[in-house]
């Protein structure tokens, strides 16, 4: 059943229109010897300098390349910058260096210490130095595929011209439509691990001995053995999400706002806090395991697919402010049944997937 804002756009035959997302992509991959082991070379001196690269940098680790693509009208366009990219940082690496096709990193040393942190600035490396000493050095290796995620103005304009009563200028109408995306990729996040998960396995020394994995399963990265700071935010609206990251800082459970690595970020401003009044410019998606069909980490049928998400999740009206909550943690506790199901068995959610 559609929302009234979907009605809207079903009458005005805008359809076609609600599916013209514009698309960035942040691909990380590790770069490792021709041994499979993360390689000793430093950063690609013919691509210049990675604190100052907008296309290529590094994420995590000095050797996690993270290829950045400008935004793209089409999930067509968004392949091609990716592939281009991805080529220049093909042929800058070091003689027998390779890209690494998996989300979960190579065998590691024993003694972590001996791997190199990205070499990012001050601010950056005393973060690292930081989220190693409280979460450990193996959870910030995972890498995955992000897709950042804008909406078109021609859909922002006709809601603001049809709904003068609901929304009082263009920055409400943003925060209310990226909510309610925001809402619909977190409820069926679990989808996406069924269809897109991809890390079943860890290579030596990513888990402690009396943590290793009795079974492969369906995606390390996307469960709770995964990437990251396990903070839950508020996604009523996005006052709430502001204020839940301020409390995540106050209570010293965050690091910095860039800690909170939730699979879905409202983006668009440099400080955190300027969203409410400034605007939602786009969405980051981060729940996509990288595709190791792929030599780039993605399809282009995947960023299709979530194209079609958005355009169902934006017709369909916004949960209710008192449900948002018990609703999405019933979503992560379905998420994290998909995410440890042995790969090869039938996913306990299969009918409701279908």
């Amino acid at each position: 059943m559609f929302s009234k804002i979907g009605q809207l756009i079903f009458d005005n035959e805008a359809v076609a229109k609600i599916s013209d997302f514009t698309m960035g992509l942040e691909i990380e991959m590790q770069r490792v010897d021709d041994t499979g082991h993360l390689s000793q070379e430093p950063y690609p001196s013919a691509i210049g300098d990675e604190k100052t690269n907008p296309w290529i940098t590094n994420d995590f680790l000095e050797t996690m390349s993270e290829v950045v693509t400008p935004a793209a009208s089409h999930a067509l366009d968004a392949m091609h910058y990716l592939y281009a990219i991805n080529n220049v940082l093909r042929s800058a690496l070091a003689p027998g260096e390779l890209l690494w096709p998996l989300s979960m990193p190579p065998k590691l040393p024993k003694d972590k210490s001996t791997i190199q942190t990205a070499k990012m600035g001050s601010v950056k490396e005393a973060y690292l130095k930081e989220f190693i000493k409280r979460h450990g050095f193996s959870k910030g290796t995972p890498c995955g595929a992000h897709i950042n995620l804008s909406i078109d103005d021609h859909i922002i304009d006709l809601v603001l011209k049809n709904f003068p009563e609901r929304f009082k200028n263009r920055i409400e109408v943003q925060n209310y439509l990226y909510t309610v995306l925001a809402q619909g990729f977190m409820r069926y996040r679990w989808l996406i691990t069924y269809l897109f998960g991809a890390s079943p396995i860890a290579e030596a020394n990513y888990f402690d001995k009396e943590d290793e994995l009795p079974h492969p399963i369906r995606s390390i990265r996307q469960s709770s053995y995964g990437f990251g700071t396990r903070f839950s935010g508020c996604f009523v609206d996005v006052q709430k999400y502001v204020k839940r990251i301020e409390e995540g800082l106050k209570q010293g459970v965050l690091i910095a706002d860039h800690d909170f690595h939730s699979p879905v970020r409202f983006k668009g401003t440099k400080d955190f806090r300027d969203l409410p009044k400034k605007g939602v410019q786009y969405l980051e998606l981060r729940m996509l395991d990288l595709d190791p069909s792929s030599s780039v980490g993605v399809r282009t049928g995947t960023l299709r697919f979530i194209r079609l998400l958005s355009s169902y999740f934006i017709m369909h009206p916004a949960l209710k402010a008192d449900d948002v909550d018990q609703v999405l943690s019933k979503a992560d506790e379905m998420n994290e049944d998909v995410s440890v199901e042995l790969p090869t068995d039938q996913c306990k959610y299969q009918n409701k997937a279908r």
